[in-house]
C-alpha cells in the first residue's frame, strides 16, 4: 500500500516530468530547425527524472557563425560554475 505522501510525491514528480517534456520538445524541434545539434541527457533522457530534478542538455558540435554572435563566450567557467 502505497502512503499518502508518496502518492503526492509520485504525482508532484508525474506534472514535473510532462511539463519538462511539454518545453523540451517544441525547443529541440526549433533548435533543430536552426541547425543546431542538441539532445537531452541525465535524468530526463535516463527516464529517471524526479521533482527536484533539472534539464540537462548537450550541445554537439559548434553553433555557428550566427549563434556564436549572440553568445560570444561560453555560458558555464570551470568546474561548471556559471559566470
Amino acid at each position: 500500500m502505497v502512503s499518502r505522501i508518496d502518492s503526492v510525491i509520485g504525482e508532484q514528480t508525474e506534472r514535473r516530468r510532462a511539463t519538462a517534456v511539454a518545453r523540451v520538445d517544441p525547443l529541440l524541434r526549433d533548435l533543430h530547425l536552426d541547425g543546431i545539434d542538441i539532445v537531452v541527457i541525465g535524468s530526463l533522457a535516463r527516464q529517471e527524472f524526479k521533482s527536484h530534478s533539472d534539464v540537462d542538455f548537450l550541445v554537439r558540435g559548434g553553433l555557428g557563425p550566427r549563434w556564436n554572435a549572440r553568445w560570444p563566450r561560453p555560458c558555464m567557467g570551470p568546474a561548471s560554475r556559471m559566470i
